[in-house]
Parts: C-alpha cells; sequence; structure tokens
C-alpha cells in the first residue's frame, strides 16, 4: 500500500507516524517525511501476510496545530506525488481501493 497524505503546513506541523495495532503482525511502515514542509507525507506499507479486507485503519499520524493557524476546517486529502497511491496483493496485483479525505475542525485562532 502506498499513498501521499496532504494537509496545509501553515496550519499543521507533522510529528510522527505509526502503523495501526490491528495490521498484520508482520507489515512494516515506511514513511518519506522530506516534504512535509510543503504539505506532503508519503507512506508505504508492505507485509508477507495479507490487511484483512474492508475499511480499517492502517496507520495514524501525528500533527501539532501552529500558533496563529486559522480558526475552521481543514482537509487531509490523498494523492499520487511524491507516493503514487495503490494497493496490492502478496503477489503485486494491483486490487481496487478508496482513499476517503478527512476533515479536522479548529475550533479557534491559536
Amino acid at each position: 500500500m502506498i499513498f501521499t497524505l496532504n494537509f496545509d503546513p501553515a496550519v499543521f506541523k507533522y510529528i510522527s507516524s505509526a502503523i495501526s495495532p490491528t495490521a498484520p503482525e508482520t507489515a512494516m511502515l515506511q514513511v518519506n517525511d522530506e516534504q512535509t514542509s510543503a504539505g506532503k507525507l508519503g507512506a508505504l506499507m508492505r507485509s508477507t501476510t495479507p490487511f484483512a479486507k474492508g475499511k480499517s485503519t492502517v496507520m495514524t499520524a501525528d500533527f501539532q496545530v501552529l500558533p496563529g493557524a486559522a480558526a475552521g476546517e481543514h482537509k487531509f486529502t490523498f494523492s499520487s506525488k511524491p507516493a503514487i497511491q495503490s494497493v496490492s496483493t502478496i503477489k503485486a496485483v494491483l486490487v481496487e481501493a478508496a482513499y476517503v479525505p478527512g476533515t479536522v475542525r479548529i475550533a479557534k485562532a491559536r
């Protein structure tokens, strides 16, 4: 599984990532945090054991709300730059996947 998580770097500072505790025991996570100042976090997860089918959390990412961040709704989305989003089987056969964006709401300016 590969994807890029996009966020507003004027609002959030990337802190860290972790693979989900519900991931297979053989699963490993690698992150590319070289472009977080531009609001892009690349992630690669691989495993010799399949992940469970269906909706599930595959990783968590921690962010800090920056001082001066505007109140309101801020989107987290997915893209293919720099990491091309894809999901494949253990035998490298591509499978269909949905990348669902999310929103973080900041109640008042910091």
